[in-house]
């Protein structure tokens, strides 16, 4: 069990309640220092005054209250002891934190706390209702696990009835599930894990309507003084207005119908530059489809001649096949022939053998022998010669000349050779710059391509970056641009591009991530292997505060800022990055801390200077600031036409060194085809002539020696010349066969693929084979009567159909730049449509869709009645606002009543007490409404019993105005004394700033009813007059939300004005008995009419009332 300690009260009864739920009971377990027993305070119901020394614990009772009325969050714990917001938190309670201790060795302190490890902590307090015998009870349990770092976790509970710790929160160990189970199963008891429903569930039983009740608890429970009056009350008595919010409503309701009309606007002007673009398109979508027909007909071309092909094939492979049948027939009798004469050739040589002819047989041998080897060197010799010649040697006649040419050769081989190295080395080191310069060009065109599709100067490969970014995250592009897009010095300041570029460009190539993208963003890039260097920077939805106007002669000033969401910020970052001076000489230049020359050097404060040559400061080829990259463009072009000059001079180059290449390989080759011939005998045919010669002769003496011989060897050559005539007939023959042969096979090849062909016709469409015939008709006249007459006329038409398309692609080009051009003009225009379309013809489809959807909307036919709507929407728009803030403005003048009812009854000091006035704020240099001054309310001596007059004058005229601004009834606190002047207490208002006006809180004298028989004056409730104070018309508030001065209010005495409804009747009219509860009569006063309001109305109504003061 849990023991109950009772804190020191006051033990004398105190008087009975008045109505309403009132604090009867409030029990604390281990809080702060109350620790291990349940403590408890006995308010029962009354006002409570708690003392103590400091330390003993008052404020952390307080906190305990607030603890079971309000979130932890919005909580400032020992508030009420004037400490720091952050001295106390909700676990230091938990923990019971009672003292600090300093560790010497390393400098630090921390808390000590009475309860360590596990532990918990319960808050109780009963509320009753002694009018309705009702009774709620509202707890949180507050619990810690040894080793939890954060904010303990907690529970809540409400009930219907009384509770106490010791009885329903006692005796569950560290199991809070088990508290929590046992509570839930009591009848009447709720168990909340969210504050949220906590609080909707106790407001509900305790009859709290307003969670502005629980913010003006949170403020005055642990209120030492109330230093602004008029703040408190505005900020905690009063409804909030958000007329901001209403006013941002009206111009963003404003702001939708005239983006709205824009569109309409935006959308004829996309019609009437879509048109064209449609018609460039279809043009030329026809010209494709004529090529694609000419490209269908060129490929069906082989398909037309095959029938007159087929016909010819066949009449010629018939001719074919019979001139190979006779070529057989005459080559069969030729080897006859061939065969007979070469048997007589044999009998001839061995008749002559018979007659002792043996030595002419071996002469003939020999002589054979030596016109073979004659002719074997005749050949070496005439490839030695040529050898020599191409090698650019001189020929050789005899042996010795061979060795010298042997030599010769050897070395000039061993040259060539070197020749042939240096001139390979010559052409990799050639290829590697061209390759190199390759690359370059290749990227200047992937650069340049990428230029004219945008309007920026940016990197391509920041940009395909990026675009791999949002295409992957789904952010549209233009919500991540680079600093530089945004970014370009002025046209008037144009000498300074360069030294901006140099000093700017590091940041123009961050992305920039707004604060909704930075999550997403930051965690794809850390998951991503860039393959480069990423610079990007986090904006800020708001800035914190807008920088300072830059100096007229800085950077800063002399670039422009494209008109963004991050334009404010982009601002502040080049008002500290760009502040540079931008000076003429260099005498300015070391005379200022931080400048900037044409020339690009930079100085920073602390002495550092910059100079970056690595480019001329002029050449745009890098520039990245700017929305316009047509000098850029033209820069490259100048780029591209340089490299395309270098890439002909190495080609050229390339060539030069090829050709000595080749030559010196060509002659390397010969000299060592000449190295082959090492011996001068197998080139030496002279001598093999003389040796013939001899044999020759020999032969001749043999055969004048023999008459039989003689005619047997004539015999001999004449069969020898007819078989050398046999032989050649049967060569000649056997050639004619193989040719006729050859092109037979010929023929039926090309039969064969012309049958292939005409079988395929089959698949050509008739529209082809149609166009086909109309060209050929047109082309031939007379029908081809030869394959090759067909041939002809096919390649005619193939000429013909060729030319035909390269007009039609021609034609094709031109209507592409010029669709390209509309279409890169037309996404230039509208960025925004177009965020996903590109300037090709591949986008064509999405023009067209494009067009159809605007001609589909028909946008462009209703502007004017859309502009029309547009003026009548946003007048009603503004009559609604008006009638919102007159709504307000009531409000506030009945809840000033109704505090003043309060008010009455509470002295000031001695004799008097606090009066709210409202008072309007007229616009700047209106005088037509006007408010009164504070009055003094003063509570009199019973002896001088007299009627006061509350007075309260409104402005004369101007009761409706057109001023641009909205009224505010609000309050204005001021407390004067008799013979004293007033003392006025204002300060600043949390009120909205379009509901805001001046608050005042008067003391004035008023109507006090006689005492009661204690001696104590009670105040009765006096209703406030006006009511409903008169407003002016709305305005639209500066975007800043700055409220109008509290000065531009006037107030002027006016001792006629009414101080309280015409409507309400006085205490004591004249002419009547006086209902007051004094035995003496008392004093009237009374005044004439005057028109009430003084607008014009026709309602006449008393301008003072008497009040009667007992």
């Amino acid at each position: 069990m849990t023991a109950t300690v009772h804190l020191a009260t006051d033990e004398q009864p105190s008087p009975d309640a008045p109505p309403g739920f009132r604090l009867d009971r409030l029990e604390l377990l281990n809080w702060g220092t109350f620790d291990r027993k349940v403590w408890a305070l006995r308010a029962g119901g009354a006002n409570t005054l708690l003392t103590g020394d400091i330390g003993s614990g008052k404020s952390t009772v307080v906190d305990a209250v607030t603890t079971l009325l309000l979130p932890a969050q919005r909580i400032s714990y020992n508030k009420a002891a004037g400490a720091d917001t952050r001295e106390r938190s909700l676990r230091s309670y938990v923990q019971g934190h009672w003292r600090s201790e300093r560790n010497e060795a390393t400098g630090t302190t921390r808390q000590v706390g009475l309860r360590g490890g596990s532990t918990y902590s319960v808050l109780l307090a009963v509320f009753t209702n002694a009018g309705y015998d009702a009774t709620v009870t509202l707890a949180q349990v507050f619990w810690l696990k040894d080793g939890d770092s954060g904010q303990p976790d907690r529970c809540y509970v409400t009930a219907d009835r009384d509770l106490t710790i010791a009885a329903d929160f006692a005796d569950f160990g560290t199991d809070v599930t088990a508290l929590k189970r046992r509570l839930r199963a009591q009848a009447g008891i709720s168990v909340l894990n969210a504050f949220p429903e906590y609080g909707r569930d106790y407001r509900r039983r305790l009859g709290i309507d307003s969670e502005q009740a629980l913010e003006l608890f949170h403020q005055t429970v642990s209120m030492k003084a109330v230093s602004d009056l008029n703040g408190f009350v505005r900020s905690h008595m009063l409804e909030p207005f958000d007329a901001a919010g209403w006013i941002d409503q009206l111009v963003a309701h404003f702001d939708d119908l005239t983006r709205a009309h824009e569109s309409v606007v935006r959308a004829r002007t996309q019609l009437d530059q879509l048109r064209p673009i449609i018609a460039d398109a279809d043009t030329h979508d026809r010209l494709a489809a004529e090529i694609a027909a000419l490209d269908a007909q060129r490929e069906a071309l082989p398909v037309h001649p095959a029938r007159l092909r087929a016909e010819l094939l066949a009449r010629r492979i018939g001719q074919l096949q019979g001139s190979v049948a006779e070529d057989d027939r005459e080559l069969a009798r030729l080897a006859d022939d061939l065969g007979r004469q070469r048997a007589r050739e044999s009998d001839l040589i061995v008749e002559r053998a018979g007659h002792g002819s043996d030595r002419l047989a071996r002469i003939d041998e020999l002589v054979e022998a030596e016109e073979r080897a004659l002719e074997t060197r005749r050949q070496k010799a005439a490839v030695f010669a040529d050898l020599l010649t191409a090698a650019g040697l001189d020929p050789v006649a005899d042996e010795r000349g061979f060795s010298t040419r042997r030599t010769e050769v050897r070395g000039a081989t061993a040259a060539a050779e070197s020749d042939a190295a240096e001139a390979q080395n010559r052409l990799q080191e050639l290829a590697v710059d061209a390759r190199g310069l390759q690359e370059e060009s290749e990227d200047l065109r992937a650069e340049l391509a990428s230029l004219r599709q945008r309007t920026s100067s940016l990197p391509r490969q920041s940009l395909e970056l990026r675009q791999r970014l949002v295409t992957e995250l789904g952010i549209p592009g233009t919500a991540l641009p680079f600093a530089g897009e945004l970014i370009q010095v002025g046209a008037a300041h144009r000498e300074w591009e360069g030294a901006a570029e140099r000093l700017l460009r590091g940041f123009a190539l961050s992305l920039l991530v707004p604060d909704e993208h930075y999550p997403a963003v930051s965690r794809w890039i850390d998951a991503h292997d860039l393959r480069t260097r990423l610079v990007y920077y986090r904006v800020p939805a708001r800035v914190p505060a807008l920088p300072a106007l830059p100096s007229a002669d800085s950077l800063a000033a002399k670039l422009e800022i494209e008109d963004t969401p991050v334009r404010s910020w982009l601002e502040a970052q080049l008002a500290h990055r760009a502040d540079h001076v931008c000076v003429d000489s260099i005498e300015a230049f070391q005379r200022i801390p931080k400048a900037l020359t044409r020339a690009g050097q930079v100085k920073q404060p602390g002495g550092r200077h910059e100079k970056n040559d690595a480019t001329r400061i002029d050449d745009r080829r890098s520039y990245v600031l700017g929305w316009s990259n047509a000098e850029k463009i033209e820069a490259l072009l100048h780029q591209a036409q340089q490299l395309q000059e270098r890439l002909n001079r190495l080609a050229d180059d390339r060539t030069r060194a090829t050709k000595v290449q080749s030559t010196a390989t060509e002659r390397s080759r010969t000299l060592s085809k000449l190295d082959v011939f090492d011996s001068w005998a197998e080139l030496d045919w002279q001598a093999v002539v003389g040796r013939i010669a001899d044999l020759t002769a020999e032969r001749d003496r043999l055969l004048s020696a023999s008459g039989e011989l003689q005619r047997i060897d004539r015999e001999l050559e004449v069969v020898r010349s007819t078989i050398t005539a046999a032989d050649v007939a049967l060569s000649a023959c056997q050639q004619r066969r193989g040719g006729h042969g050859s092109e037979l096979a010929d023929a039926e090849k090309r039969a064969t693929t012309v049958a292939a062909r005409l079988d395929g016709a089959a698949g050509v469409p008739e529209v082809v084979l149609e166009a086909l015939n109309a060209h050929a008709a047109a082309q031939a006249g007379d029908p081809p009567i030869t394959l090759e007459d067909v041939d002809g006329l096919e390649e005619a038409l193939r000429q013909q159909l060729t030319e035909d398309r390269d007009q039609r692609v021609k034609r094709q080009s031109g209507v592409e730049s010029r669709l390209v051009r509309a279409m890169g003009k037309f996404i230039s225009d509208h960025p925004v449509e177009t965020s996903e379309m590109d300037a090709s013809v591949g986008a064509a489809g999405e023009f067209r869709a494009l067009h159809e959807r605007l001609t589909g909307d028909d946008l462009p036919r209703f502007e004017a009645t859309f502009k029309r709507y547009l003026n009548e929407n946003t007048i009603r728009d503004i009559a609604g606002f008006l009638a919102e803030l007159n709504k307000r403005s009531e409000l506030i003048a009945q809840r000033v009543a109704t505090i003043n009812a309060s008010l009455v009854g509470i002295d000031y000091n001695p004799g008097r007490y606090i009066r709210l006035d409202t008072q309007p704020t007229p616009a700047p240099g209106d005088q037509g409404l006007q408010a009164r001054p504070a009055r003094l309310h003063r509570r009199r001596p019973r002896r001088r019993r007299r009627p006061v007059l509350r007075t309260a004058l409104p402005a004369g005229e101007g009761h409706r105005r057109t001023a641009a601004r909205p009224p505010g009834d609000t309050p204005t606190s001021t407390a004067t004394g008799r013979g004293t002047s007033p003392t006025s207490a204002t300060g600043s208002s949390s009120l909205p700033p379009n509901a805001g006006g001046r608050t005042t809180a008067s003391t004035r004298p008023t109507a006090i009813p006689a005492a009661s028989p204690a001696g104590r004056r009670k105040s009765s409730p006096t209703p406030s007059w006006p009511p409903r104070w008169p407003t002016s018309s709305a305005s639209t508030q500066p975007p800043s939300g700055r409220r109008p001065s509290a000065s531009s209010s006037s107030t002027r005495r006016s001792d006629a004005a009414p101080t309280s409804p015409p409507d309400s009747p006085s205490p004591c009219s004249p002419g009547s008995a006086c209902s007051c509860s004094s035995s003496r009569r008392c004093r009237r006063s009374t005044s004439s009419s005057r028109t009430w309001p003084p607008s014009g109305s026709s309602t006449t109504r008393p301008a003072t009332t008497p009040v009667c003061r007992a």
